[in-house]
Order: C-alpha cells, then structure tokens, then sequence
C-alpha cells in the first residue's frame, strides 16, 4: 500500500515558493475503495509513525496493523 508524502506550498501562503510549508500525502488506498472511516484510521496510523518513528517495535506494531487492514481491501487487477 503505497502512500507517498512529499513538501509542497500551501496555496496563498506569503512565503517564498522555495519555502515548503506543508506536505501533500498521495494515497492510493482510495483507488481500493477504502472510506472515511478507514482514512481516518490511516491518518492516525501516521501520526503514531511520526510520534515514535525512532521507536522500531511500535513502527512493527503499526506495520503489521496497516497490513491487517489492506488485506481486506485486495488490490485490482488491470
């Protein structure tokens, strides 16, 4: 389940373009039909990963948990 998080502008910020002040989280989970109730869960996900991201056994907890998760939203085949 990729989820891929990079610096972007926030639109109408005063600062320089060359300043990023926030992030952008592509999330392709929605393309598996995930719903708000799981997006809210994946938010939280990674909010505990930022909190304790120089703690490996809590990271391995929240891996095994998103895994858990996605396996009832299979990915489609093309």
């Amino acid at each position: 389940m990729p989820i891929t998080i990079n610096k972007n502008m926030i639109p109408f910020d005063p600062r320089s373009p060359m300043v990023t002040s926030g992030i952008r989280i592509e999330c392709q989970p929605l393309l598996r039909g995930l719903k708000e109730a799981e997006m809210l869960q994946l938010a939280d996900w990674i909010d505990q990963a930022i909190c304790c991201f120089e703690q490996p056994t809590e990271l391995a907890r929240i891996k095994n948990e998103v895994h858990a998760m996605m396996s009832s939203y299979p990915l489609f085949g093309w």
